[in-house]
């Protein structure tokens, strides 16, 4: 059981540290050189987003177009502390259809939800007096299934592979 959750640990690390090695990143034009859409609040709606936070554009990706299919990084920041920050997604995840998989609480947090086929990954920590979130959720396809360790509660479903 501890070789397991080692290796959910492991994974978990291993993917953030990959994620947050991104340089400067540029914003992609639309279909047929097209202008790319500005990134709001309101196209993740199946995501809660504390009061106050702002959408740090340079370090945000999506990739995708409608809520069912993105993936990507959502890069947040605002004033609220880590408690603060892991007590409001704790409490409201689960309104808006996420299950808890784990938790970690230590200078850097982090959160992992599972909702219907997607995982979702919340990194928390401390940039000077401003918190840092990263919201990222993928969707579990069939070649990501196939290689996961699977660790998930007794009330949560196995994923659709």
């Amino acid at each position: 059981m501890k070789k397991v959750a080692y290796r959910y640990t492991s994974f978990i690390l291993a993917f953030f540290f990959l994620t947050s090695c991104s340089g400067d990143l540029q914003q992609s034009a639309g279909p047929a050189g097209e202008p790319g859409s500005e990134v709001t609040f309101s196209q993740f709606s199946d995501i809660p987003i504390p009061g106050g936070a702002d959408l740090d554009l340079d370090r945000t990706i999506i990739i995708g177009k409608n809520q069912a299919e993105w993936t990507g990084r959502l890069s947040f920041s605002n004033w609220m502390s880590m408690t603060e920050n892991y007590d409001f997604f704790i409490s409201e995840l689960p309104k808006f259809g996420w299950i808890e998989i784990a938790q970690v609480r230590s200078e850097i947090g982090i959160l992992t939800y599972q909702s219907a086929n997607r995982i979702m990954i919340i990194k928390i920590e401390n940039l000077s007096n401003i918190r840092q979130f990263y919201l990222l959720p993928y969707a579990l396809s069939t070649g990501l299934c196939q290689n996961m360790i699977r660790v998930r509660p007794k009330s949560l479903a196995p994923p659709p592979c």
